[in-house]
Formats: structure tokens, sequence, C-alpha cells
């Protein structure tokens, strides 16, 4: 420990002539656009305090989003010496070979004071990951990768709890887990220092989800008022970078699809339709809003179609009206760290006053006993039925055995095709992006990727439902040709 404060001594004496010429203040310059628009907010060299407590730096490849970020972060630990800072990437390796390159270069260029330093940015990074810890003129600076704040152990998750923390950049944790951001947050604003709490997100929407939890803080345009005044987004276009070459912009637009290139180049949202389970979802014929919803929205004089999906966060369930062939998704239940009593309560009071019929649909494995519960989830939800009168006006429509997972996304994506499948929002919202963000795990496409466990449960609730009413089955288009043409 002496030996390592000494070594820090001495880099900052042969220091003192650049940090007193640093060049940060004087000589940085933003890129037109989104880094501009962040950095008239957040003033390169005033100690400014802002409303917000979050800010979403969402750009492409190249966009200068994560020099805008390290520049930023560097102006902060020199305004606030104080204050105790972090920097923190979505993974370990990202952190090493990128983020704190980026950091190594923008104290390189501008004369700012870092330690431990190396003979090049690779190596500098490299020093710095390896202390968790580095020094940005006097202000002490702690690095650590999301996975120490998330992750999917309980240890994991409660591993940063005992931070003190002022001032956060963040890179690309647009691919975080939701878990991590939380923890975060409510370490944010503490310990030494008079600064106010705020952090910088730089990263570009995460294409394998990009509806994910950044987008609800940060650009769903319904999100409530709170999120709203604590949470800002600016937006980076690739070709914004005054420093890239336009042959380099023109090569990347030529190789990437509309989709990929609208996340990958624009820091736009869009859903990719590779790997996608529900492929052929599109808000632009899909949702209805407005008059639409109203029209075509939940009307208690006519049937209503029920479907669960078991779980204990999130617990869910959606509401449908089938007119002729056509499925109207009317509603949505997604209870946070709820269970089935609660669930099944939560509808029947939603059902109070329903006059037509009640169709109900759901997980077939609701019919076995947990350890938890001497009722099934199927029990549970018929009792709370019972004791709201409306069990006699019920039809149960769940099979024995759950179907086929790709049979059922198939007879979900057949509907979307003929344009027979429809989500009134803002009823709908998470139906919505579940759609848009579930992933096949496997190539073949045979099982859904469940890491998440935000998204797939009200997908899954859409699954049994269409299911049971509109079963499409692979067999009726796999016969031989000989015999589809009748001659066999």
């Amino acid at each position: 420990m002496l030996a390592a404060k000494t070594e820090f001594e001495r880099s900052l004496a042969t220091q003192t002539a650049s940090f007193t010429q640093c060049r940060l203040f004087s000589d940085f310059k933003p890129n037109p656009g989104g880094q501009q628009q962040f950095f008239d907010l957040v003033k390169i060299d005033t100690p400014t305090d802002v409303e917000m407590r979050w800010i979403y730096l969402r750009g492409g490849i190249g966009s200068g989003k994560s020099h805008g970020g390290a520049s930023w972060f560097c102006s902060r630990a020199l305004l606030y010496p104080t204050a105790r800072g972090l920097i923190t990437a979505n993974s370990f390796p990202q952190l090493e070979t990128s983020t704190l390159v980026a950091l190594a270069e923008c104290c390189e260029a501008y004369n700012i004071p870092l330690w431990p330093k190396g003979e090049d940015a690779d190596e500098t990074a490299r020093l710095i990951a390896r202390r968790r810890a580095c020094k940005i003129g006097n202000a002490s600076i702690l690095v650590l990768s999301a996975n120490r704040f998330g992750g999917d152990t309980k240890k994991a998750k409660q591993a940063g709890r005992g931070l003190q923390i002022r001032y956060v950049w963040a890179d690309e944790w647009a691919y975080a887990d939701k878990t991590a951001f939380e923890t975060i947050n409510g370490r944010l604003g503490r310990g030494n220092g008079d600064m106010k709490g705020i952090g910088v997100i730089t990263s570009s929407p995460n294409k394998n989800q990009p509806y994910n939890w950044c987008y609800d803080f940060f650009d769903d345009p319904d999100r409530d008022a709170e999120k709203k005044r604590l949470h800002r987004s600016f937006c980076c276009d690739t070709s914004e970078n005054k420093h890239l070459d336009s042959d380099y912009v023109n090569s990347l637009e030529a190789s990437y699809t509309d989709e990929l290139a609208q996340i990958e180049l624009r820091g736009g949202y869009a859903t990719l339709s590779t790997g996608k389970t529900y492929k052929y979802f599109n808000r632009k014929h899909h949702v209805l809003d407005g008059q639409d919803a109203i029209d075509f929205g939940y009307d208690p004089r006519e049937d209503i179609h029920i479907s669960l999906d078991f779980n204990w966060n999130p617990a869910t369930a959606i509401a449908a009206h089938i007119k002729g062939k056509e499925v109207f998704c009317v509603r949505e239940f997604k209870l946070e760290h709820s269970d089935t009593f609660e669930l099944s309560e939560a509808i029947c009071q939603w059902l109070a006053g329903h006059q037509g019929r009640i169709h109900v649909h759901g997980d077939a494995s609701g019919n076995n006993k947990s350890a938890n519960s001497k009722q099934t989830n199927w029990q549970i939800f018929w009792s709370a039925m019972k004791a709201h009168g409306l069990k006699e006006r019920s039809r149960k429509c769940y099979k024995a055995s759950n179907p086929s997972i790709l049979d059922s996304v198939l007879g979900i994506n057949n509907l979307f095709k003929m344009g027979r499948l429809f989500l009134c929002m803002p009823q709908c919202i998470n139906l919505g992006k579940d759609l848009e963000s579930v992933q096949w795990q496997d190539d073949g496409g045979t099982q859904i990727d469940k890491k998440d466990p935000d998204v797939t449960h009200l997908s899954d609730c859409l699954r049994y439902l269409v299911w049971d009413e509109f079963p499409y089955e692979r067999s009726r288009s796999s016969k031989p040709q000989s015999r589809i043409a009748g001659l066999g």
C-alpha cells in the first residue's frame, strides 16, 4: 500500500505541469447534434447541477458517445476532486478493452493527470482494470463492471450495496441488467463532497432487446412524469462525428440491414427480425390506438378471453375479445413481486360488472401443486372466481398439457401475418414490448430464450390463448407434395 502511494505521488509530481495546463476546458469541442446538445446541458467547464439524475447519451458505432462520456467524467473529477466517482461498463472485457481505453485516450489528448499510467492507452486500461480503481487528478475513482451489481446470483446483486458515489459513467449499459441499474441508482449521490448525484450512460440501444429498461426510463413517450423529469436522452448519429471518414460511414451503411443501421449507426430503436420469435409483429400494422383502440377495446357486454401464465415475478395475464376470426388484446396484467392470489384478485376486480361469458386459458402446469401452497394455481384462480360470482359464467379452455412451443409461436405469427391479431394501446404496452423483445434460444427455433425474467411471460399468455382458439400445426402444411396435389 505504501509503495503504491509513493508511486502515485511521484507520478502526480511529474504531471503537475500538465495538470495546470489541462486542455480539456479549453480545447474540447463536441460534435454537432446529440453530443453538442448534451454538453449544452452539462457544461464541460462548469460545476453544473441539473434536474436530471441520469442522462442517456445513446448513439451508433463511432458516434463519439464514449469520448463524450470520458470527457464529461474527467471534467467532473477535476471540478469535484473530493467526490468519489465510478466508471463501469456492461462487462469486464468491455471495461478493459474499450471503456478504459477511451478514458486513457481522453486524458492523453487533454493533458489530464491519470494514474496508474502505462506506455500507451491499452496498457493504461489494463493497469486500471487490474486495480479496479484509478486517480484522475486528485479524485478517487472506482472501476467496476455491471456484473458486479447485477448478475444471476443473490450475492452478485447485493455486492454493490455498500457503495457511496457522487457521479458515474456507465458505458454500454443498455446491455446491462436492470437490477444493476437499480443498485447503482440507490447508491448515487452519497459519500464525500457536495456534488449532486448524476449518472451518464453512453450506449447504443440493445439490439437483442431494444425496448428494454433503458427505453422504459429514457425514451418511452408514455413513461410517467417523474421518469421524464429525472431521465433525459440525447441521440448521437454516427454521421455526426466530424472526425470520421465519410467512406467509413458509407461502408457501414452498406453492410447493415435497415433495422441494424437504425440501431448501430443512428442510435435509434428498431426490432431485428433475425432470431426474433414473433417476427411478424409490426407496431404499424398490429397496434391500435386513439379512436381505434376505443372502438375495438374492452366491452363488458361481449365475451372475454382471459389467459394466465403463473409466475411470482412478474405474475401475468392478458384479456382479449375474439370477433369472428380476429383477436383484439384489450388488457394486460403484470404484477411485480406478486403471486397467483393477487393476480386472481386483480382479474376478478377488473371483471366486476362483466356481462358476457368468460373463457379461461393459460398454463396447463398450473394444475401442479408447489411446496409453497396446498392448492394448485388453477385452484387458487377458480376459488377467486367463485368468491366473486364469476365462475358460473366461465368456461375452461386450457388443456391437460401445454402446446408445442414452436407450434404455438407459429400460431401467433400466422395471425399477425394474416392481419388478424391486434393490441389495443395503451392497455397492452408491455405485451407489445414482449413481442418485440423475445428471442429464440437456439438457431433451430425450438426453445424461447428465458434469461430475462421481465419478458416472455405476457407473450406466453398470448400463446396459450391463440393455441386454444386458433391452433396451428405444422403437420397441416408439411404433407408430401403428392398428397397436397391430390396425387397420393
